[in-house]
């Protein structure tokens, strides 16, 4: 998603996201911070792909994080999501993975402002 967000991952894989200010022309708060647009699909198997799954993850995670460099952006990434599933018992659902990455950033705006 960092590479698609920059225009770095090849053509086939960038047709499958469309950004939210290509949706409509309002100025809302999704299209302001650079969000996706995910897809509508009533069957589980289009639920599950990578372009809305992708989305989703993206669409949670920190304005601030996504300007990172690429390396920063990983290694920031990959550690938080290791240490909210070192605090979890079993397997986290990807619902659950994606609040607690929300919450989690909220929490550390709001330290931080």
């Amino acid at each position: 998603m960092h590479d698609i967000s920059n225009n770095v991952a090849p053509s086939n894989i960038r047709s499958l996201f469309i950004a939210s200010d290509q949706v409509h022309t309002h100025k809302t708060r999704s299209s302001v911070k650079g969000n996706y647009y995910v897809k509508f699909s009533r069957l589980n198997k289009h639920k599950n792909s990578f372009s809305r799954t992708g989305t989703k993850i993206w669409n949670s995670i920190p304005l601030q994080w996504r300007k990172l460099h690429k390396f920063s952006f990983k290694k920031t990434l990959h550690t938080r999501l290791l240490q909210i599933l070192s605090e979890q018992d079993n397997y986290v659902e990807l619902a659950i993975l994606i609040k607690s990455l929300t919450q989690s950033y909220t929490k550390i705006d709001l330290c931080i402002s």
